[in-house]
């Protein structure tokens, strides 16, 4: 996890935060993508960078295992 570049530390922090709104939306029934950016445009291209960033930790995580 130290070795990590810019683009994986930034795809690990959008994983956190969206984990982080997951969590509350289960325990609290509160999204914070729809209260800090609204309910359009924004919430859903928050929603799309957290499921990218997921996808490319991994493809990250089982590209370095097979090396």
């Amino acid at each position: 996890m130290k070795d990590f570049d810019l683009l994986q530390w930034a795809a690990f922090i959008a994983i956190l935060i969206g984990g982080l709104n997951l969590g509350l939306m289960g325990l609290l029934n509160i999204n914070m993508f729809s209260v800090f950016f609204g309910t359009g445009f924004l919430e859903r291209l928050m929603y799309l960078i957290v499921g990218v960033s997921s996808g490319y930790l991994i493809h990250t995580l089982f590209k370095n295992k097979t090396a």
